[in-house]
C-alpha cells in the first residue's frame, strides 16, 4: 500500500521535527527549503522540559543532552542589579516539576536533521505557488519544477508563504522593540555559574544570559526602538540603552565580536484561530509566531511536530486530522503568544510606579507553579503509533 505523502515546507525546527514524527506514523515526506543549506541563524535556544518531552518522543533527546546545559536556576533581577526573585529548578514538588536547557541552535537543528535521509532534503526549493484538488497539493517552485503531495504542511517560519497564500489578509504586529543577540567564548571562572541563567528587567530594556557548551556564553538584550528592517547592527543604540546597567553586562557586550553579534526587530502574529484549509495547514512560527520572552517558540514548534502526527494517525480522514489538530493546538498556543506579548510590554515599562509594581510581582510570575502553565504541558506519546505501524 502506498504511504500517504507530505511535502514540508521549512527546514527549520518545526519542520524537521514534523519529517521525523511523520516518518514515525508511516507517513511518506520532503522537505523543501529555500536556502542553499539547512543552517540556523543565531545563537542559543531555550528548551523547556515541555520541549524536551516532544524530542524524547521523537527518539533524539539522548542526542540532545550530548549538546545541552541543563539550568539549575533563573536569577531575575533589576536594572541595577538587585536579585527581585530565583526560579529553583533542584527539588521541586512534583506537581510543579519543570526544568529547562540551553543548547545552541545549530546543534539543535543537527540532531534533527540526522535522522532524515537526505534524499528527502530538497535545497534551493522556493515555492512559486501552490494548487489543491480534491486529492492533494501540487507545489510549483521557482525553478518551475512541479511537487505532488497528499499534504501540505507550513513550517517556513514567521514570513511563511504558505500562510500568505492560504490568507493574504494576514499582518505581522511590530512588539515596539528590537533585539541583539551575542556569543562569546569566556572561561568560566570570570563568571557566574554555569547552571544559571540570568534575566534582567529595566526600564525601557530587557537583559539576558546563559551558558552553553564548550565555554559559550550567550547574552540578549532588548530596548525600545522604531522598526528598522535594515541589518544594521546599532551597536551604538544598544551601548546608550544599556549605560545605566552593571559594568558586567556592558563589558559583555563590549567584549563580544561585532561579526558574533545579530539584531532583530521582534514581531509577533495576532492569534489565528483557522490557520489551515483543506489538504494545508501550518505550524510554529508559521502558524502562531511568538515574541521570544517565554522562550516557548522552538517548544511550541516542537509540540506542534507530534501532535500533528498523532492527529494524523487518529483520523483517517486527512482534512479531519488537520482541522483537529489545529483546533486542539489554538488555545494554548493563542495564551503563548498573548502572555509573551504583555510580557515584553511590562519589561519595557518606564514609568517608576509601573516598575516597582513589576518587580515586587517578579516571584509571582516566576514561581514554579507559574511557569507550569507553559512547561509542564505534555504531548500525547507516539510510541503507541510507532509500535502499530510495525504490525
Amino acid at each position: 500500500m502506498k504511504k500517504p505523502k507530505a511535502i514540508i515546507v521549512g527546514g527549520g525546527i518545526g519542520g524537521l521535527a514534523t519529517a521525523i514524527a511523520l516518518d514515525k506514523i508511516g507517513f511518506d515526506y520532503i522537505v523543501l527549503e529555500q536556502s542553499p543549506q539547512i543552517s540556523e541563524v543565531g545563537a542559543s535556544i531555550l528548551i523547556w522540559n515541555n520541549g524536551t518531552h516532544c524530542l524524547n518522543e521523537l527518539g533524539v533527546e539522548d542526542k540532545f543532552w550530548e549538546k545541552a546545559i541543563s539550568i539549575d536556576e533563573v536569577s531575575v533581577q533589576n536594572h541595577q542589579g538587585k536579585i527581585l526573585t530565583k526560579l529553583n529548578f533542584s527539588n521541586s514538588q512534583e506537581q510543579f516539576k519543570i526544568s529547562a536547557s540551553t543548547i545552541h541552535r545549530a546543534d539543535l537543528i543537527n540532531i534533527l536533521l540526522q535522522p532524515i535521509p537526505s534524499e528527502k532534503i530538497f535545497l534551493n526549493s522556493k515555492i512559486q505557488s501552490f494548487l489543491e484538488d480534491s486529492k492533494g497539493v501540487t507545489v510549483k517552485l521557482n525553478s518551475n519544477k512541479e511537487l505532488r503531495g497528499d499534504l501540505l504542511i507550513g513550517a517556513d517560519g514567521i514570513h511563511s508563504i504558505i500562510r500568505k497564500g492560504l490568507m493574504d489578509n494576514r499582518t505581522l504586529r511590530y512588539a515596539g522593540y528590537t533585539c541583539w543577540r551575542g556569543l562569546l567564548t569566556i572561561d568560566h571562572e570570570s563568571l557566574p555559574d554555569t547552571r544559571t541563567a540570568v534575566l534582567g528587567m529595566g526600564p525601557k530594556s530587557m537583559y539576558g544570559s546563559s551558558w552553553l557548551k564548550n565555554k559559550q556564553f550567550y547574552w540578549f538584550a532588548t530596548a525600545l526602538s522604531q522598526p528598522n528592517p535594515s541589518k544594521e547592527l546599532k551597536l551604538n543604540s544598544l551601548k546608550k540603552a544599556f549605560s545605566i546597567w552593571p559594568q558586567s553586562i556592558r563589558e559583555i557586550i563590549n567584549q563580544t565580536p561585532v561579526s558574533s553579534i545579530i539584531r532583530n526587530d521582534i514581531y509577533d502574529l495576532p492569534p489565528i484561530k483557522n490557520w489551515g484549509k483543506g489538504f494545508c495547514t501550518l505550524l510554529g512560527d508559521a502558524a502562531h509566531a511568538t515574541t521570544p520572552n517565554l522562550a516557548q517558540g522552538g517548544c511550541m514548534a516542537l509540540e506542534d511536530a507530534v501532535e500533528l502526527a498523532h492527529s494524523l494517525f487518529k483520523y483517517s480522514n486527512k482534512q479531519q486530522a488537520l482541522r483537529a489538530f489545529e483546533r486542539k493546538r489554538y488555545s494554548r498556543t493563542a495564551n503563548i503568544v498573548r502572555d509573551s506579548k504583555f510580557f515584553g510590554e511590562m519589561s519595557q515599562w518606564r514609568h517608576p510606579l509601573l516598575l516597582k509594581i513589576r518587580n515586587s510581582s517578579a516571584a509571582i510570575w516566576f514561581s514554579k507553579r507559574g511557569m507550569k502553565k507553559y512547561a509542564g504541558y505534555r504531548v500525547p506519546p507516539l510510541k503507541d503509533s510507532l509500535a502499530f505501524t510495525r504490525l
